[in-house]
């Protein structure tokens, strides 16, 4: 076979494997294969820890003179001293608790637990009982109060000593007309995705004067965009407070102007509603894609101007 037909030949393989080895690396390279993973050792108990059961009480009107109860468990491996008092609480865009001294629809002096100090060794378990008394012309709509298990710092040693504890928000609904109004303050993402996931925020505000949960499988938060429904997890957002979610859109389409929407329904008004929009496109592969044709476009023209000047007839000496 001809030496310049092989040389072609030979380019072209090289090219090939160009392409091959480009293509791989811009379409798996962030796909590394998941090794599995050793579950982790059962680790012993520590030598503090409080569980309480249920972790949020709810008080409708119609319950508001009934007797609540909640269980305090010690978990840990030495015995403490129990100290259960109140707390106003305020909720934040995360979903975290703070508790100040006092807060907007505080119910901490309407509240009144037995016992009230106790002790429980290692395994052991209390039950509080919770009664209500309301004042005499209480503000309609919902109070929060926090039920605080608390193991006071003195019972510690050495130079940082720490109240520890964990707290049972309760709320309480008074009698009366409420309002359950929940919107949309926000709802933003990135502009352009150059491939994986699209990450979505929403910005919820309780407009309201109760609590409102969005739970699955039929009151949570969904997002919507071209045919797909993408759920944000469950969160409750308290009265007067806004709360800030986010989820992930795991399968956009490859490349699209995508319109997202996130609407919440609101019993006797249309939904609230807004609409974000992602312009996606597959930056990193379509660039490997081009890289590649770029390189066999110039390796075919260095084998053709060389085979050109293969076949040139050579000039007779002057």
């Amino acid at each position: 076979m001809p030496q310049p037909v092989m040389a072609a030949i030979r380019a072209l393989r090289a090219a090939g494997l160009v392409v091959s080895v480009l293509w791989s690396l811009t379409t798996f390279g962030t796909a590394a294969p998941a090794r599995a993973q050793p579950e982790p050792s059962p680790s012993a108990a520590p030598a503090f820890s409080l569980k309480v059961s249920p972790t949020r009480l709810v008080i409708t009107p119609s319950q508001a003179g009934d007797p609540q109860h909640f269980q305090v468990a010690n978990t840990g491996r030495a015995g403490v001293d129990v100290d259960v008092t109140t707390r106003s609480l305020e909720q934040h865009p995360d979903g975290s608790l703070s508790y100040p001294p006092a807060a907007p629809y505080s119910a901490a002096h309407w509240v009144g637990m037995t016992p009230q100090h106790f002790h429980l060794a290692p395994g052991a378990a209390r039950t509080v009982t919770v009664r209500l008394t309301m004042p005499a012309q209480p503000e309609p709509g919902e109070h929060a109060v926090a039920l605080v298990s608390l193991v006071p710092a003195e019972q510690q040693h050495g130079p940082v000593r720490l109240n520890r504890g964990v707290a049972v928000p309760l709320l309480v609904t008074v009698p009366g007309p409420v309002n359950d109004t929940v919107t949309l303050a926000d709802l933003h993402t990135q502009g352009f995705s150059p491939g994986g996931p699209i990450t979505l925020t929403a910005v919820v505000k309780d407009s309201g004067t109760v609590h409102h949960d969005f739970f699955a499988p039929d009151h949570n938060l969904l997002a919507h965009a071209e045919g797909h429904a993408i759920a944000f997890p469950d969160f409750t957002v308290l009265r007067g407070s806004t709360r800030t979610v986010t989820t992930q859109w795991a399968d956009p389409p490859l490349a699209c102007i995508c319109h997202i929407t996130v609407a919440i329904t609101r019993e006797g008004l249309p939904p609230h509603a807004l609409q974000a929009t992602v312009v996606r496109f597959p930056v990193y592969p379509a660039g490997g894609l081009i890289a590649a044709l770029a390189t066999l476009y110039l390796m075919w023209r260095f084998m053709a101007s060389r085979f050109t000047l293969q076949r040139r007839p050579q000039r007779p000496p002057a």
